[in-house]
């Protein structure tokens, strides 16, 4: 379990509408919704699938629920709306947003093979 004083902290800041990280996700808030972002296992992006890139957008989801399980103070994150985004980290020089989903639907932000 995490610190408590980890996660108020992270709960202060999102409801301060900054962004927070959590194990290996970081929660940015919105007007309307709270993006959580995980990034690809992959190093490799010509590697990448759609088909991947949906099972990785599962294990943010299941990251989450974990997290949430975890420690219950963060509940409040279940009726938030939520917006799923899976991001390829390009060693360092930034991040590429690969798809997103919302009440789950998938819009893919970059080009993927199938």
């Amino acid at each position: 379990m995490k610190l408590l004083s980890e996660i108020e902290a992270a709960i202060e800041l999102l409801r301060n509408g900054q962004s927070a990280r959590l194990d290996n996700l970081l929660f940015e808030p919105s007007e309307n919704s709270i993006s959580v972002i995980g990034w690809s296992a992959y190093r490799n992006f010509s590697s990448l699938t759609k088909q991947i890139a949906i099972g990785e957008l599962q294990e943010i989801k299941s990251t989450l629920n974990t997290i949430i399980l975890k420690n219950p103070q963060l509940s409040f994150l279940k009726t938030e709306q939520l917006v799923y985004i899976l991001a390829f980290d390009e060693g360092g020089k930034g991040s590429i947003r690969l798809c997103k989903e919302v009440s789950s639907k998938i819009e893919w932000l970059a080009t993927l093979k199938d």
